[in-house]
């Protein structure tokens, strides 16, 4: 019984690995967050994907602008090759 158990389990874990995870949009891994080993669940994302089209964007705030930046604000974005008006929205601020 021992045995097939194991047998069993080597199955399931094999079968567990080449499980595919399809994505809920078209786009592209942007960031590996968790690695082989790492805890991971249902609250803790392994991978960040960015949709086709999206672009990220690292911006460094003045230290006086910090109070008015949260998650979530629309800033207006300047740059070579941009559009006259581009909008990005905040997604994460490093602490």
């Amino acid at each position: 019984q021992v045995k097939q158990a194991q047998a069993e389990l080597e199955q399931a874990v094999w079968r567990l690995s080449n499980r595919p995870l399809p994505a809920p949009s078209p786009g592209r891994v942007n960031d590996v967050i968790r690695n082989p080993g790492d805890t991971a669940g249902p609250t803790a994302p392994v991978i960040s994907v960015l949709p086709d089209g999206a672009v990220k964007l690292s911006v460094y705030i003045p230290e006086a602008a910090f109070s008015s930046v949260k998650v979530g604000s629309l800033l207006s974005v300047h740059c070579d090759g941009c559009g006259p008006e581009v909008k990005a929205r905040v997604s994460y601020i490093s602490p």
